[in-house]
């Protein structure tokens, strides 16, 4: 039995859309579990292609669902804190989603999202066909609210809004008075293949959207960000600063 971890933290469902992919991967090769650690991904995986999931509190519990000789995928940034060990002797395999081989530990084995580009075929099938949304989706939280100075602009110029799963309810009822279209994040997965250009600070819908064949800008909210944004950058993904110039520029163009 192979099991995928997806620590999604209420916070981000990036890892989860990346177990679908890990899912197609290995399905071949084994029975599959999906194990996540919060009650609303476990809702939201009831519409992605993945085996029903279970909930655990963290990667520490990892024994406690699974059997001794199992493997796990591990896409997951929490610390073993003493049980690597017995982890390592517990499973047959330890995998390790992460974006460079230097975050690894002895024994684990690694799957690299970005130079793999780990998306569903979802995306991949989609590349090639018609093309008519233009899409907003920050990420699942936007808890930096970064969205909500230029919301009219993006509106003004029929940019569509996909709202986050974790985005708090008085935030996404200002958004939905900002908005003429707002989609809930359920629609995600029918809406990312059909954008002619999709705006984001996830990295997992960057990749997504660019399989699928939308121009994609992708918003680095972070600093430590940059070497990840160099990779996106090679793949032909726009890295932006979020300003009003910056958006001004975008919503002026013709997709």
């Amino acid at each position: 039995m192979i099991y995928i971890y997806a620590h999604t933290n209420n916070k981000s469902l990036d890892s989860l859309r990346r177990a679908e992919a890990i899912y197609e991967r290995f399905k071949a090769d084994d029975d599959m579990g999906l194990l996540l650690n919060d009650h609303r991904a476990q809702a939201y995986s009831r519409n992605l292609n993945l085996p029903p999931a279970l909930t655990i509190d963290s990667i520490l519990d990892l024994n406690v669902v699974t059997n001794r000789g199992d493997s796990v995928i591990i896409d997951s940034n929490e610390e073993y804190g003493n049980k690597y060990q017995f982890f390592q002797d517990y499973f047959d395999k330890i995998y390790r989603v992460t974006d460079s081989v230097d975050n690894l530990l002895e024994g684990e084995e690694p799957i690299l999202y970005l130079d793999e580009i780990l998306v569903s075929s979802r995306y991949k099938d989609a590349k090639n066909t018609i093309k008519s949304k233009k899409i907003i989706f920050i990420d699942d939280s936007d808890k930096d609210m970064i969205l909500l100075p230029y919301a009219k602009e993006f509106n003004d110029s029929g940019f569509e809004l996909i709202v986050g799963d974790y985005i708090f309810p008085s935030y996404e009822d200002k958004l939905n008075n900002l908005f003429d279209t707002v989609y809930e994040s359920e629609e995600y997965i029918d809406l990312i293949p059909k954008a002619s250009v999709v705006i984001t600070a996830s990295v997992q819908t960057a990749l997504e959207a660019n399989t699928a064949g939308s121009k994609v800008f992708f918003v680095n909210t972070n600093s430590n960000f940059d070497y990840i944004s160099d990779k996106l950058t090679d793949m032909g993904i726009d890295i932006i600063e979020w300003n009003r110039d910056t958006i001004e520029s975008i919503t002026s163009q013709s997709f």
